[in-house]
């Protein structure tokens, strides 16, 4: 297994309690599960506890086993390539990344929106994912987010939301949102592991980055995700316009707007999968998905 990435060491040190505005929109009412069975297990026959999935490795199932189907949506997903709300069951979509563990689950006292179900992934060295095959080159990721603990205070460095080029834990090229202390200080970032530059490059919520933009360069708050509160978060990864962003609660992480000149040239690979659940190089907590939706075009919360 590939090592986890570090992102490079600290330079700018200075702390600023950067936060975004707004809070996840609370009580709106989340999708009801589908009838769907079980998903089907895939290759070595490993099944997320509490819900029917392709194990690690399978191909996806035809149809959604929970949510709204793969290749539909409705309500909040219209449009919608997968969509899933983690009630009950998960849409059979999904797959397992190879080795995760401990395995995602369902959590049926815990949801976003007004909701009692949510997907609950452990954030370790070991890595904890579901992953789809990508819609195309420039696609969108939706998910609430909630942490057991706030980004402000994790150790090492952790990810959340990836776009790769495979499905395994740590080969190829992984593109990860995620957050560390690698600029002298914990806030959110945007690892660049295994693409197009040379050697392992991270950008921060600041602006600073050890690619093009450089490590003084420090124009934006730093921005940090508190615990137990949920966060709608959008992710945009352009693999042919080299191209990556991010929202929290509708307004835009400025300082994670990445591209060939604050990366480096060519930086994105060409994605075949996106992935969500939790990897670090130490113990992060639990982190919790609701409503999550991948589409072609931005979907926004509810």
């Amino acid at each position: 297994m590939a090592q986890a990435g570090t992102g490079g060491t600290s330079a700018n040190a200075g702390s600023v309690a950067g936060s975004s505005a707004g809070g996840a929109g609370a009580g709106g009412s989340s999708g009801g599960p589908g009838d769907g069975g079980a998903g089907s297990a895939g290759l070595g026959g490993r099944n997320v506890a509490g819900g029917g999935v392709s194990g690690g490795g399978g191909a996806p199932a035809a149809g959604g086993s929970g949510g709204v189907p793969a290749g539909g949506g409705a309500g909040d997903c219209a449009g919608a390539v997968l969509c899933d709300h983690f009630e009950g069951t998960m849409n059979a979509a999904w797959m397992v990344q190879p080795a995760s563990d401990p395995m995602p689950t369902l959590d049926s006292a815990k949801g976003a929106n007004g909701s009692s179900g949510s997907l609950k992934v452990i954030g370790t060295s070991t890595q904890a994912f579901l992953t789809y095959p990508v819609p195309g080159q420039a696609f969108y990721v939706r998910a609430y987010m909630n942490f057991e603990t706030g980004t402000k205070d994790l150790a090492g460095h952790g990810w959340f939301i990836v776009g790769a080029d495979n499905v395994t834990q740590g080969g190829g090229a992984q593109m990860r949102f995620g957050a560390s202390g690698n600029h002298g200080h914990r806030e959110l970032d945007f690892n660049v592991y295994g693409g197009g530059c040379s050697g392992e490059k991270t950008q921060f919520s600041d602006g600073a980055s050890d690619g093009a933009a450089g490590w003084n360069n420090t124009p934006f708050p730093q921005t940090n995700l508190a615990a137990d509160k949920w966060y709608c978060i959008e992710a945009f990864f352009n693999g042919t316009g080299h191209e990556f962003q991010l929202w929290i609660d509708e307004t835009e992480v400025q300082g994670l707007h990445v591209t060939e000149q604050t990366m480096c040239a060519g930086w994105a690979p060409h994605y075949t999968h996106v992935k969500i659940g939790a990897g670090a190089n130490s113990n992060l907590g639990a982190i919790w998905y609701d409503d999550v939706a991948v589409s072609t075009s931005r979907i926004h919360c509810k």
